[in-house]
């Protein structure tokens, strides 16, 4: 890829994937970076590529500190965004995909942007969560079959695949999952840590 993106990649936060503004930039730290292994069961990484953002969002970094220090149970999203380097600037680049920044969006413009979700940056925001379209609420509770999408778009549904196991038998895996979860932090935070409970 011998040309420059669209847009530069330290315009993006590392964690969340979203334009992150001058004023919002904070670079990640020791802290952001220990917060998402233990909270994500990741570590950040690529940071000497070019490719790669290199800071992240005041609303993440604030998001995990608060919750390495209990002052906050979750963070709005389930897993970070998967950053790969990209193989063209037309259909696989996140930065040239993403309308140009410095062309007039502004802050109030910015929850209307259309993030891609492609091979090198995969958005896995709720992703793995929720088969039905995130803004069809008034459908969530009524319809029970929901069509498989035919391609990743934006603001589409999220299943791509048929699940693996079935949503009425996944709870022994969310339970197991806390479990894990909770094992991670009594280890990190000392042995007499309590952890967040299990919920039946």
């Amino acid at each position: 890829m011998p040309r420059t993106c669209v847009n530069s990649p330290d315009n993006f936060c590392y964690v969340c994937g979203e334009v992150t503004f001058s004023s919002q930039k904070r670079t990640i730290t020791a802290m952001v970076k220990k917060g998402c292994h233990l909270y994500f069961g990741c570590k950040i990484g690529d940071q000497n590529k070019s490719w790669a953002p290199r800071v992240c969002c005041n609303t993440c970094a604030t998001n995990l500190r608060q919750w390495l220090n209990r002052k906050r149970k979750s963070i709005p999203f389930a897993v970070p965004m998967i950053w790969r380097e990209p193989t063209d600037h037309t259909s696989n680049c996140y930065f040239c995909l993403v309308p140009a920044i410095d062309k007039g969006l502004s802050k109030k413009k910015k929850a209307t942007v259309q993030y891609p979700n492609i091979p090198s940056a995969t958005r896995s925001i709720a992703v793995l969560l929720c088969k039905w379209d995130s803004r069809a609420k008034a459908a969530h509770y009524v319809r029970q079959n929901w069509p498989m999408r035919q391609s990743v778009e934006p603001v589409q549904k999220s299943v791509q695949h048929p699940p693996l196991v079935e949503s009425e038998k996944n709870l022994v895996a969310t339970i197991a999952y806390q479990a894990e979860f909770d094992e991670k932090l009594r280890k990190s935070n000392g042995q007499n840590s309590t952890g967040f409970p299990v919920h039946p």
